[in-house]
């Protein structure tokens, strides 16, 4: 009878193994931190020995058929964890899989380089994050002072706190960078560029950087990169924070947050208000002070987010800011009486939709209406300029998975701009634009340690009625391998575009300055590529080696005739192209810690053979923390290379170097949080300009104090 019944269980076995074999099982969970809770994008999920697998998605949530026997295991690993090991026939239910952490590593997610949540590390593009909540960045006032640091990035600042900033990326000028802030368009298009003194930090949690051309997936204005402000997600429960900061020259910042997250729904508003003297001293005498550079600032920001069925989120944002500022100009045409006022509001609602793998729909709609009123009451040439300019703007998309290994997206976006202006008139511009994106991963959830390839290709067409049609092509590749350590090798080639600014194109022709309606659009063209290594000895450390060879034709500059009138044309090709190095170390515990960035860049005229204006050939950066009971300390220090300033190169700015040191501590007191910060800037008072006839202040001191709940 034993041999019967041996016989029969042996039997049921090999019955088992057979129609898992055939038909497989299917596996599903959810894989968390054990400490945070937080989901795990990217963990491994693989059937031993040689069976299937998957990776799991940005809630950490995987499903596939698996196709081993039943006496096979379920192994699930991420990198800086303990990996997990199951029996695959004991799965019946949802897995709800918890890991633990046995290192701190850098497990930073993206969303701009794919157009959904990534590992960093895994996409096949050069980017970075900057984390604004980091002690480093606490008292920073705009977005220009968060990105100064940044690899590749050059802030062209026009006089301290108050000054324009506008942003380049790897040689590509302020006009060819784009910036979004939750997927909406913050480029004017009335200049093309940003003043990213007009934006404070207020309800942003993380600033994505993307460098190199992404004109296939975002269109004009991207040659360069793009600049991705990600807005504040409050945690469960309500929270408040109450900060104030006091500095040199008269600064004073006043900010007041509120958030609340329950299980369906989470929602912040917040406050912001800086005031400023500007009257910083002048030179190394520092006996003259800095004329009408006083301003003040005052910000809004409103966001909510939920579900309002299983399938269906939205999410609802408004921001608005308003500036009023002395405009000084340069010191070499002062204007002692000359005021600008400024006034945005921006409003978007977005939707997503996810009724299957096939259909994931996402919508999002905006509206921004932007005022600039500029007066100068010289009594020689005054000047009252207006500008109202109206940006309405939709996108629908979808995304389908097609096959576990295979993702397709696909999309359109209208955007309709009207500019009311003294200057220039009532011109109108119509933006439509129809995109295609596939994610191909041809061995997703094989076995952990074994290359993963993901070919990325994508194709953008856009028109415009005033500047033509493009189209944008772009393919990427990406190759990764983790196990203990991680490798994460990437290359692109695409082309780009800029379509010429309202101002560029319909400036009326007068005896100084004139538009030219005949200008084409800037086209560009790059290849790039790059390593990131990943692994622990004695901490935590991050590698980054990336080289970039660009070219815009038909570049858009400003030049003067015979008569000294100013009109833009298509005058220059340039060649770009430049190597950089990033290198980061954490400490086990987080400690200490340090990230050095160096850039080195070369950006010339294609015909001349000179080099571009305000194109610095080296860029390095250093920031570290040390992280003690009751203190942390953090200093920085950055050396930027001399700038020529004109196009013949025969004049230049020197380079420069500034340190910065900061001291905090963090007070508990209950449920209150208290932290205090105090910061000097520019410690060995080093006078400069990064733009000829526009100086930077000296040594500045900035206080900060932060209460939570």
């Amino acid at each position: 009878m034993s041999k019967r019944f041996f016989c029969g269980a042996a039997g049921v076995l090999l019955l088992a193994n057979l129609a898992m074999a055939q038909n497989g099982k299917i596996i599903r969970g959810q894989i968390t931190d054990s400490q945070t809770g937080k989901p795990l994008l990217g963990a491994n999920i693989f059937v031993m020995p040689n069976g299937s697998g998957a990776i799991s998605d940005t809630q950490g949530r995987f499903r596939f058929k698996a196709s081993g026997s039943a006496a096979d295991s379920l192994r699930i690993s991420f990198m800086g964890y303990r990996p997990c090991t199951l029996a695959l026939a004991e799965i019946q239910d949802e897995l709800n899989i918890k890991l633990e952490a046995t290192t701190l590593l850098f497990a930073e997610t993206v969303v701009t380089a794919t157009r959904q949540s990534s590992l960093r590390a895994g996409v096949p593009s050069a980017t970075e994050l900057v984390e604004i909540n980091s002690p480093q960045n606490l008292a920073r006032q705009n977005l220009g002072e968060a990105l100064s640091q940044s690899q590749s990035v050059f802030v062209k600042e026009y006089g301290g706190v108050n000054g324009l900033k506008t942003i380049n990326v790897r040689g590509a000028g302020e006009g060819q960078v784009l910036v979004l802030t939750d997927g909406v368009r913050l480029n004017n298009p009335q200049s093309g560029s940003v003043d990213a003194s007009l934006f404070s930090l207020v309800g942003i949690d993380k600033i994505e950087i993307l460098r190199g051309n992404a004109s296939a997936q975002y269109g004009s204005e991207a040659i360069g990169g793009v600049i991705h402000l990600r807005s504040l997600q409050p945690a469960a429960g309500f929270s408040s924070a109450i900060q104030t900061s006091g500095g040199s020259f008269g600064a004073f910042n006043s900010r007041v947050q509120l958030g609340y997250g329950s299980a369906k729904w989470r929602g912040a508003v917040a406050l912001d208000r800086l005031v400023s003297d500007g009257d910083f001293p002048i030179g190394d005498a520092g006996k003259i002070k800095r004329q009408n550079n006083s301003s003040q600032r005052r910000e809004i920001f409103a966001r909510l987010s939920g579900n309002l069925r299983d399938d269906l989120s939205v999410q609802l944002l408004h921001r608005r800011n308003r500036l009023e500022q002395g405009v000084p100009g340069s010191l070499h045409f002062l204007s002692d009486d000359a005021q600008q006022k400024d006034s945005n509001h921006l409003t978007s609602a977005a939707l997503e939709w996810n009724l299957s793998p096939l259909l994931q729909f996402a919508a999002q709609f905006s509206a921004e209406r932007r005022d600039q009123r500029y007066d100068d009451p010289d009594p020689f040439f005054p000047i009252a300029s207006r500008h109202h300019v109206a940006s309405d703007f939709g996108s629908l998309q979808n995304r389908a998975k097609l096959h576990q290994t295979f993702d397709l997206l696909i999309g359109g976006e209208i955007g309709h701009y009207r500019l009311t202006s003294t200057d220039l008139g009532k011109p109108e511009r119509t933006q439509r634009s129809a995109f295609l994106q596939a994610e191909w991963q041809p061995f997703l959830g094989t076995r952990p340690g074994r290359w993963q390839i993901k070919v990325m290709p994508s194709l953008r067409y856009d028109d415009y009625p005033d500047a033509g049609h493009r189209a944008s092509p772009k393919l990427a590749l990406g190759l990764n391998r983790q196990s203990t350590t991680r490798l994460h090798v990437h290359g692109s080639f695409g082309k780009s575009f800029r379509v010429p600014s309202m101002n560029d194109l319909f400036w009326p022709a007068g005896p100084f300055v004139a538009g030219n309606p005949s200008l084409l659009p800037e086209r560009g063209r790059e290849v790039e590529g790059g390593v990131l290594y990943e692994f622990s000895a004695a901490g935590n450390w991050q590698l980054e080696l990336a080289g970039f060879n660009s070219k815009i034709e038909d570049l858009i500059v400003w030049i003067s005739d015979a008569n000294f009138r100013y009109s833009p044309v298509n005058l220059e090709n340039a060649k770009i192209s430049g190597v950089e190095l990033s290198a980061a170390w954490r400490s086990n515990g987080d400690r200490l810690g340090w990230r050095a960035n160096y850039t080195r860049l070369s950006a010339k005229n294609e015909a001349s053979g000179k080099n571009l204006v305000y194109r610095p050939a080296e860029k390095f950066d250093l920031l570290a923390n040390l992280n003690l009971r009751c203190f942390t300390l953090g200093g920085s220090f950055q050396f930027t290379g001399k700038r020529f300033i004109n196009a013949d190169n025969s004049r230049s700015l020197p380079g420069y170097r500034v340190t910065n040191f900061a001291l905090s501590r963090k007070i508990l007191f209950g449920e209150f949080n208290t932290l205090l910060h105090v910061e000097m800037r520019n410690v060995f008072d080093r006078h400069f300009s990064i733009i000829d006839g526009y100086p930077l202040p000296g040594r500045e001191w900035r206080a900060t104090l932060r209460l939570g709940i």
